[in-house]
């Protein structure tokens, strides 16, 4: 659902020997001038795949090793929060980022609301660790 970039695709794929620096600044100069010029946003992987830098295997390693499941997703299916309570949650996080500068952890949130109580946070921590 919200799933969360360990590491940018670009670093994932020189780490991997995928390709090169100079690849990866061709294809961000693309993406850049596609998001100013024509208001559109390619997936860098996309970009490298039509330049010939990589093919969908590549892509789809790169995108299998850079996902990590995140709180949120965790509770819902632990059964601790509903997605309207998450939804609520992060609508709350997003204000207040945008309101005041500080970013609460979605998990403070949750509790605050009272849709969630300390065991259930550490139990979430603990299910997204065991899944990495």
């Amino acid at each position: 659902m919200f799933a969360k970039i360990k590491k940018r695709f670009a670093a994932l794929s020189l780490n991997k020997g995928f390709v090169t620096t100079a690849q990866v600044i061709d294809a961000l100069t693309i993406q850049i001038k596609e998001n100013v010029l024509e208001k559109k946003h390619r997936p860098i992987g996309e970009i490298l795949m039509d330049l010939g830098y990589m093919n969908k295997e590549q892509i789809q390693e790169v995108m299998e090793s850079s996902v990590e499941p995140r709180f949120g997703d965790t509770a819902i299916s632990k059964g601790f929060i509903s997605i309207d309570q998450l939804v609520e949650a992060m609508s709350r996080q997003l204000k207040q980022e945008a309101d005041d500068g500080h970013h609460m952890l979605i998990g403070e949130i949750l509790v605050d609301l009272g849709y969630m109580n300390h065991h259930q946070v550490q139990e979430t921590l603990s299910g997204m660790h065991s899944n990495l």
